[in-house]
């Protein structure tokens, strides 16, 4: 392989991580002799950068036949280029790859920006749906100067998020600058907001937890940002230097949940609320696991061989991670520390993160009461036991138990959560170990057994259309199924 790394990129560990990911997306591709050449013009008086990846053991490719270009904010960066045309089931192949490209050098950018502005060694890290999701949003928020609301659970990425926005977007040579919205006091946090926005002046204020705010700090903030003529004189060149600076806010909690439940100031939230992103939770991506713990690995690790074995792996990722990021870089500091063996055993993560053992057997059994009851508390409307499932899994159960009668699909649910149907669908078997379409069954049938109880004499075909089936047919052969037993046995069973 050919590398020439142009300078924006960063330091040697950052270029070795950006190599891999560009070899990993074009293995997983499985596209052969593939080039990759990205412009990066930073600098307008500096010539184009190029990295170039070459297939085969740095051995040149061909001259190319086909070239993608590779897009951000509409501009382009550089060029997928192939040896050979994709055939047409794969003709969309190219298109996606130089996409997730285009996505993946940004996100290297902007975290080794990160790292020289900041002094931060943080950054987005992996290559699902869901991340690959976020750098999407990211790319857009960039590129724009609205006002961004980023959410996620405690020990999500939601600085790196923040700090992305602000890196790749045209003030990224511009102050960047978080002020922690969790402090004590009203004075201690207007003392720290004025200071701020002056040193902030053009650039990003970042509001950290804006949720824990106090109701006199939100309307501070308030008349600082809302445009009235009460405003205090004092306060008039804050206003002004605040009206050439982007903010970005980070909250555990959904605002517009809060504001529903008088928790959050109503104006403060309408003028933060232009664009939303939602970070999902390590349990719900767990295909990222690994390279997290390869890149924790790296940073803490006490000698150049140290590692992992793959049993251990294998628990890190099965934990559900209740305070994500922060409490699986606490671990592996932890336990690469500690550690006597190499590669790292099992025993000793047991030993030295028993809270990785003791949680997943307490969630195990939590999962197994939700699950064994979960049809029964759905039909009775209490949603209390789905409290520890992901908030978009609520609203769509929510949305189930009022509608479960009438023509329903995913698809109804997904909107009504404002989820995709792909991440819905991975959300109930993710947490419920059931599709929804099985749900949705189970559900109606336990209401026709109770309706058979109640009314032993109620014909079959109104009870079919009570509960839900609009063709009789797929009514008794779903009812067999679950129960095995025709609905005319199950009536004379109830009868005698």
């Amino acid at each position: 392989m050919e590398y020439s790394i142009p300078h924006e990129i960063g330091q040697t560990s950052q270029v070795r991580k950006l190599k891999d990911c560009l070899a990993l997306t074009l293995d997983n591709a499985n596209l052969k002799d593939a080039s990759v050449q990205l412009f990066i013009q930073e600098n307008p008086l500096a010539a184009d950068a190029e990295i170039t990846e070459f297939r085969g053991g740095g051995i040149k490719p061909p001259q190319s036949i086909c070239s993608y270009p590779i897009l951000y904010h509409r501009k382009q960066i550089g060029l997928l280029n192939l040896t050979e045309p994709a055939n047409d089931s794969n003709a969309q192949v190219p298109v996606e790859v130089s996409r997730k490209i285009a996505l993946l050098i940004k996100r290297f950018q902007a975290t080794s920006l990160t790292k020289q502005h900041l002094g931060l060694n943080i950054g987005l890290l992996g290559q699902s749906d869901q991340v690959l999701t976020i750098e999407s949003f990211i790319e857009k928020a960039s590129n724009t100067s609205c006002p961004v609301i980023v959410e996620g659970e405690f020990g999500c990425e939601k600085l790196a998020v923040a700090s992305a926005i602000h890196y790749n977007s045209n003030i990224k040579h511009k102050p960047f600058l978080e002020i922690n919205c969790s402090v004590a006091t009203f004075s201690e946090f207007r003392d720290t907001l004025l200071s701020g926005i002056q040193a902030a002046s053009n650039g990003t204020i970042y509001l950290s937890d804006v949720d824990q705010l106090s109701f006199s700090q939100q309307n501070l903030l308030v008349e600082l940002l809302s445009a009235n003529s009460n405003t205090p004189e004092s306060h008039y060149g804050m206003k002004n230097m605040l009206q050439n600076t982007r903010l970005i806010a980070s909250s555990a909690e959904e605002l517009h949940v809060q504001v529903s439940k008088n928790r959050f100031s109503k104006r403060l939230y309408s003028i933060l609320n232009f664009l939303t992103v939602s970070i999902p939770p390590l349990r719900e991506r767990r295909a990222d696991i690994p390279e997290i713990v390869r890149d924790l690995v790296e940073k803490y690790k006490v000698y150049d061989e140290q590692c992992l074995s793959d049993e251990v792996v294998n628990r890190l990722v099965e934990f559900n991670w209740p305070e994500n990021i922060v409490q699986l870089e606490r671990v592996m500091a932890r336990l690469l520390s500690l550690s006597n063996t190499n590669p790292v055993r099992i025993d000793e993560l047991e030993k030295y993160a028993p809270e990785v053992f003791e949680a997943q057997s307490s969630a195990k059994n939590q999962a197994s009461v939700m699950q064994l009851n979960l049809v029964n508390n759905l039909l009775a409307g209490d949603l209390s036991s789905f409290k520890s499932v992901h908030v978009k899994l609520q609203k769509a159960l929510e949305f189930l138990a009022l509608h479960f009668k009438e023509s329903i699909t995913l698809g109804c649910l997904a909107n009504h959560a404002y989820v995709s149907e792909s991440h819905l669908s991975y959300l109930f078997k993710q947490f419920l170990s059931r599709s929804f379409k099985q749900i949705l069954a189970e559900m109606r049938i336990e209401q026709a057994k109770r309706i058979f109880k109640q009314t032993p004499h109620a014909r079959i075909t109104d009870v079919s259309l009570e509960v839900g089936f609009g063709d009789l047919s797929h009514f008794e052969k779903t009812f067999k199924r679950f129960t095995q037993l025709t609905p005319r046995e199950y009536k004379k069973k109830q009868k005698s």
